[in-house]
C-alpha cells in the first residue's frame, strides 16, 4: 500500500443560501460533490493556489479570502499506481466572487466534471465528500450559533 499525504486548500463559495459545487471526475472522492480547490505546488503561497484552482475548476475570479477551518480525512483508494492510503489534509477558505457571470458550469478541468450551486439545506450528506460535508456543517453550526 502506498501511503501519500495532500495539502489541498479549498473554497467556500456561498451566495443566496447555496453552496457552490464541484463534482468529481476521478480520484478518492469520485461522483462526489465537493469544494472547488486543490493541491499546492511547490514554492506556491495560499491565495496563490486558491485563486488558481477556483478559477481552473468553476471560471470565477476571487478577490479575497477568509479562513474558515482546516479539516483532515483519511481515506483508502485504489488507482493507476496501486492501492492507496492517503491522509487529506484541507484548508477551508470563505472565497469572495468578483463576478458570478463568469461561472461556467459545464466546465471540465482535470478531475473536475461541471460545477453549480447547491442549497445548502437540501444536500444529501451521502453525495458530499468529506470535507464539503465538514464545511457545509461547520456553516450550519455557525449560523445555529449566530442566532
Amino acid at each position: 500500500m502506498i501511503k501519500k499525504l495532500h495539502l489541498g486548500v479549498y473554497g467556500a463559495i456561498i451566495k443566496d443560501d447555496k453552496i457552490l459545487l464541484i463534482k468529481k471526475a476521478r480520484g478518492p472522492y469520485t461522483e462526489k460533490l465537493d469544494l472547488p480547490g486543490g493541491k499546492i505546488e511547490h514554492g506556491e503561497n495560499i491565495n496563490d493556489c486558491l485563486t488558481r484552482e477556483i478559477k481552473e475548476e468553476t471560471g470565477l475570479a476571487v478577490d479575497n479570502f477568509a479562513i474558515i477551518n482546516n479539516f483532515t480525512w483519511n481515506i483508502n483508494f485504489k488507482n493507476e499506481e496501486g492501492n492507496i492510503f492517503m491522509h487529506h489534509v484541507g484548508l477551508v477558505y470563505r472565497a469572495n466572487i468578483i463576478n458570478y457571470e463568469q461561472l461556467d458550469e459545464q466546465i471540465k478541468f482535470e478531475d473536475t466534471a461541471g460545477c453549480q450551486f447547491y442549497p445548502i439545506r437540501d444536500l444529501d450528506e451521502e453525495e458530499l465528500s468529506p470535507f464539503a460535508k465538514f464545511t457545509i456543517n461547520h456553516l450550519k453550526n455557525e449560523i445555529k450559533n449566530a442566532i
